[in-house]
């Protein structure tokens, strides 16, 4: 797609707009150019870069999460697999408390 041609649709969107969306974007507009907004971005972005950061241990804690359910339902069926699932609902336990999930 040509540039002008991809301004035409967009020009073409823009007119197309409801007067509830004009009152929106005009609304977005005038949050995002105060001080405010501009001085704060620095600590939003550092923040969504923080909640990306694995947390160490959450795999672990995921993995035997799912594995103290599974034998949970199985030691229904199979009642020898009792101490599989203490010792999977331990170590749940353990990855629980060392990763601060």
């Amino acid at each position: 797609m040509k540039y002008e041609d991809w301004k035409a649709e967009r020009q073409a969107a823009m007119d197309a707009r409801t007067p509830n969306q004009l009152a929106l974007d005009q609304a977005y507009q005038q949050a995002n150019q105060s001080d405010a907004f501009y001085y704060g971005l620095e600590s939003k972005i550092e923040e969504r870069q923080q909640a990306k950061i694995p947390i160490a241990g959450a795999g672990a804690v995921t993995f035997f999460s799912g594995l103290t359910s599974t034998l949970k339902w199985g030691t229904r069926v199979v009642p020898f697999l009792t101490p599989l699932y203490l010792l999977s609902k331990t170590t749940e336990y353990i990855a629980r408390e060392k990763s601060g999930l």
